[in-house]
């Protein structure tokens, strides 16, 4: 009885040797969900959707929608990257810009004043520009830009 118990052990450590933990937390993720802040409590028909874009190292996160924060998903679930918001007004995102996701003090938090959005269209905001010499967030539609914002330099004593 020792036997087997020892041996189905040397099995379990086995295969989470060989195949390793994180690819089987890989399999079980796999659920993405839409998230929409347009409820009926908004009281607007349409709605739009605005993906948070990343390349490389450096993207734009969404912190909260005027105030509301996204929930955390259920278990074995994510949020799908396009988040889906009331066309036909204007709106307010606190936004995280960061421009190296490995190290977590590289960031900025900051308000995008949102134009009203066309109902039923699909946008990404991204960011281009650099850590201590800001840069634009822009909103866009396909190849369209709808808005641009700039996010100023860092004062000087905070770039040293």
């Amino acid at each position: 009885m020792k036997i087997k118990i020892i041996l189905l052990m040397i099995l379990v450590f086995a295969v989470f040797n060989f195949t390793g933990c994180n690819s089987i937390l890989k399999k079980i993720v796999t659920k993405s969900v839409s998230y929409s802040f347009a409820d009926s409590d908004f009281g607007y028909g349409n709605t739009a959707k605005i993906t948070f874009q990343q390349y490389n190292k450096m993207g734009v996160r969404l912190v909260d929608f005027e105030g509301t924060k996204l929930p955390t998903p259920d278990m074995f679930t994510v949020w799908e990257p396009a988040i889906v918001f009331p066309a036909g007004r204007p709106f307010d995102l606190r936004v995280f810009v960061y421009w190296n996701k490995d190290r977590f003090g590289e960031r900025r938090r900051g308000i995008f004043k949102c134009p009203a959005l066309a109902g039923n269209r699909s946008y990404e905001l991204l960011f281009r520009g650099s850590y201590k010499n800001g840069g634009i967030l822009t909103l866009r539609s396909g190849r369209e830009i709808v808005c641009e914002q700039e996010i100023p330099p860092l004062p000087r004593r905070y770039r040293e």
